[in-house]
């Protein structure tokens, strides 16, 4: 069966600045996986953003 996309008011923007950059980096450049990323969290870049990541 076809995956259902969320509706958009369910849907969460993504907001980067420098810390979510600077993070995402980091977790990237060394093979990390963020409880985060697996749960794909609503509140990712709102944590991310302040430079707090759950491993």
């Amino acid at each position: 069966s076809k995956k259902r996309s969320r509706p958009d008011w369910l849907k969460v923007r993504f907001s980067v600045n420098e810390n979510f950059r600077d993070l995402m980096n980091i977790v990237n450049d060394n093979n990390l996986h963020t409880v985060c990323q697996e749960a794909r969290c609503p509140n990712q870049s709102e944590c991310w953003g302040k430079g707090t990541a759950t491993l």
